[in-house]
């Protein structure tokens, strides 16, 4: 959550400093932006997925 903030204010501070390439410089913003949520949502994915895995092992070993 903290990358998809600093890539926000970051993409601001560059889009109010330059004059004659804010399309590019937005168009990159973008990017960085979609590129941190996509990670974002990929660390979540992983935390839950192992979160699974452990209880899985452990409801197995209680069997034994």
């Amino acid at each position: 959550m903290g990358t998809i903030l600093i890539t926000i204010f970051s993409g601001s501070m560059i889009n109010s400093s330059s004059i004659g390439s804010s399309v590019q410089v937005s168009g990159t913003v973008g990017i960085a932006m979609l590129g941190a949520i996509f990670q974002s949502v990929f660390i979540y994915f992983i935390i839950k997925g192992f979160i699974l895995l452990i209880e899985t092992v452990l409801k197995i070993y209680k069997k034994l």
